[in-house]
């Protein structure tokens, strides 16, 4: 908007300075408004560069008093990103922990289940040996459900195509 204002004053190296940012600026205007803060970002740091390396962009620039205005541009374009960026790496951290948790508790019912095995081949009480069975095969239950979520979506879709290859193989003999 400043840019259209500028363009009709009546000073006329300050109306050349508008036109000639218009112009510099219609490449960046497509990309602009994508909502991605990374595409605006980059587009910052490119109109910056522009500025520290075309000497006729500086000047208009310069001339039309919008150093200030790029600079506070730049300023919160890097606050931004450095937001993002901490944000990214909080979220990865959380994401890590829960999923050493996730393996540790799934250790510990491995374990648990191997300690019920043992109890079982000791028991003598067949009453208690059907509650150990019982138990035993819920705790398996999880164990597979859980195993199943932990899993990536990609070692899920492998799994599938091998499986459904087997049954297919088996299906033909």
């Amino acid at each position: 908007m400043e840019l259209k204002a500028k363009q009709i004053t009546y000073l006329p190296e300050k109306r050349k300075a508008a036109d000639t940012l218009i112009f510099w600026l219609d490449r960046y205007k497509k990309d602009l408004f994508k909502p991605s803060t990374t595409t605006q970002s980059n587009l910052v740091n490119a109109m910056i560069d522009d500025r520290k390396k075309i000497p006729e962009i500086q000047e208009c620039i310069t001339l039309l008093d919008l150093n200030g205005l790029l600079d506070e541009i730049k300023r919160l374009t890097d606050e931004i990103f450095e937001d993002t960026l901490k944000r990214s790496k909080e979220n990865t951290y959380s994401k890590t922990l829960v999923e050493n948790i996730r393996n540790a508790a799934y250790s510990d019912l491995e374990i648990l289940i191997n300690a019920i095995d043992i109890d079982y081949l000791l028991t003598k009480d067949e009453e208690k040996k059907k509650e150990l069975l019982l138990l035993n095969g819920m705790i398996s239950s999880l164990l597979k459900d859980m195993r199943t979520k932990q899993r990536s979506r990609r070692t899920r879709s492998k799994n599938k195509r091998e499986m459904a290859a087997a049954v297919e193989e088996l299906i033909n003999t």
